[in-house]
Order: structure tokens, then sequence, then C-alpha cells
């Protein structure tokens, strides 16, 4: 089976709308990270076949567009996802025509995802976890913010560090009648 990743095209434009600090639970303990508020728009039909494609899904496409057409369906607003994607490696490029990546951004946690129209564009949202951060990854990130660049997704490799912990087994507890 390949690897999931978030769009199986390569240098997608993406949009850094804010970003902002925030703490994640990794094995009981606290770590600090920076969630980027990311956008792809516009979002088109074609991109929403590579989304369902990188996901292994085809629900995207048929949700969002006519399957006939590719049209936008009438009356759509806005629909939220929840994809089971494992951790993705950002790869960031300054432009599509560009060869080399700028920087790449490791074990980003993809959460909050949604397809919404506002006059009639329609825009892919979604948010990205990442940390602890480096300094160069934080001024790289702030000089991205309200701007535009070229991404390519990747399944991030297996880590400890990002694994789930396992829920806790039920335990047993035994009940004794007492004399009244």
């Amino acid at each position: 089976m390949a690897q999931q990743r978030l769009f199986s095209t390569n240098k997608v434009p993406v949009n850094l709308d804010t970003y902002s600090p925030s703490l994640e639970k990794r094995h009981g303990e606290e770590v600090s990270v920076l969630v980027l508020s990311l956008r792809v728009q516009p979002f088109d039909s074609k991109l929403a076949v590579s989304l369902d494609a990188g996901i292994g899904s085809g629900n995207i496409r048929s949700t969002v567009f006519s399957l006939n057409s590719g049209e936008p369906k009438k009356f759509f607003t806005r629909h939220d996802f929840h994809f089971e994607l494992p951790r993705q490696d950002l790869v960031i490029y300054a432009t599509s025509d560009t060869d080399a990546s700028r920087l790449a951004i490791s074990q980003a946690k993809i959460s909050g995802t949604c397809v919404r129209v506002k006059d009639d564009v329609f825009a892919l949202c979604f948010k990205a976890a990442f940390g602890p951060v480096s300094r160069d990854e934080l001024e790289f990130v702030h000089a991205w913010c309200h701007g535009q660049r070229a991404v390519t997704f990747e399944a991030s490799e297996p880590s400890m560090e990002f694994e789930e912990e396992p829920a806790d087994e039920p335990v047993a507890v035994a009940f004794r009648e007492t004399p009244h």
C-alpha cells in the first residue's frame, strides 16, 4: 500500500493565513508547537482528485463537485472532513517553478480540514501543527504568513516520539457483597 499524503501531486499552491503557538501532548509531556492555518484557494475538481488520491478516499470530489462535469455542486457552502492521515512532511518551495526546496517541515499533524466557498471561490482549509520549532523555521513561517508557497506533502517516517499512546485497558473490578 502506498504511503498516504495529503495531495498526490507535488508543489500545491498553499497560503498561510495565520500561525499561533500551542501545546501538544506527547507521552504525557507537553511540547511547544506551532499551528499553521493553511488554505488552498482556488480549490478545484483537479485538486480534489489529487486530494482523494493522496489520502486514499473518493469522497472529497464527490462531496464538493459534480462527478459528471467537475463543476461545483449548487448550494454548496461548507463541509468538514476528518482524515486518518499519518503525520506529514511539508517540503516548501518558493514557487511551483523552483527546483530546490527552501525548507521542509517534518512530522506535521494535519487537522481541522474543511472545504468552504466564499464569493463563488472554493477553498480547502486545514491546520498543520509541528514542533518544537527552530529559529529558522519560525523566521520562515513569519515570512510566509499572508503569502503563498508551493508545498509537496509526503508521509513522515514513523517515529516513536509521535506514536499515539495506547488507551488504558479496562480494569476488572471485583465486587463483594457485604452482609446487612
